[in-house]
C-alpha cells in the first residue's frame, strides 16, 4: 500500500504486508504491516497513531529525517527469527512522542519523548556499525504529556482509559 501526501487519513487502519507513506504526508493512522513500514520526510503522524510491523521472518521501520510520530511505533519479529534486517529506523530530525518498541534493534538518530524498549541500539555512520550506541540521539521522558496513554500491551494495570470518542 502506497499513501500519497495528499490522502487524507483521520483514525485509518491500515494492513499489508508493506506500507509506504510519501513525504509530507499528515494525519491519524494506525498502520500494522507484516513485514515493512516506510515513512517519508516531513511527514505528521497526530495522536493516536500506531505504527506496527509484525515479521514472519523479518520486520523493518522506517521513519523518515524531520518525520514526527505522536503515538506508538511497535517492531516485533517472530521470536525463532535470527534475521538481523529486523530493526527500527528513527532517522536524523525525526521525532516520537510516546512509545517505541522492537525485540530487535534500532538505529536512533532522532528524538524520543517517552520510553524506548529495544535487544539493542545500532548506529550505521559512514562504512561502520557500531552495536549499542547512540550518536545525536535524545530520549527524555520528562516531555511526555501526563495525559498520553501508552498501548495495553505497555500497561501493567487492569484500567482502560479513553483515548478519543469516534462518531
Amino acid at each position: 500500500v502506497e499513501v500519497d501526501s495528499s490522502s487524507r487519513l483521520e483514525n485509518v487502519l491500515i494492513y499489508a504486508p508493506k506500507v509506504v507513506f510519501k513525504d509530507y504526508f499528515k494525519g491519524i493512522a494506525q498502520v500494522f504491516a507484516g513485514d515493512t513500514i516506510i515513512i517519508g520526510k516531513k511527514c505528521v503522524f497526530r495522536y493516536s497513531s500506531a505504527i506496527e510491523s509484525f515479521g514472519k521472518s523479518s520486520a523493518f521501520i522506517e521513519i523518515g529525517e524531520g518525520t514526527q510520530i505522536n503515538g506508538a511505533v511497535i517492531l516485533f519479529q517472530k521470536a525463532n527469527s535470527s534475521s538481523k534486517k529486523s530493526q527500527i529506523t528513527l532517522c536524523k530530525g525525526s521525532e516520537v512522542t510516546g512509545t517505541v518498541y522492537s525485540n530487535a534493534t534500532i538505529d536512533h538518530q532522532g528524538k524520543v519523548f517517552g520510553v524506548i524498549y529495544c535487544n539493542g541500539f545500532v548506529v550505521k555512520h559512514n562504512s561502520s556499525i557500531y552495536e549499542n550506541y547512540l550518536l545525536d540521539a535524545e530520549i527524555n521522558i520528562s516531555k511526555l504529556s501526563k495525559f498520553y496513554v501508552s498501548p495495553i500491551i505497555f500497561q501493567n494495570n487492569v484500567t482502560r482509559e479513553l483515548i478519543e470518542w469516534l462518531n
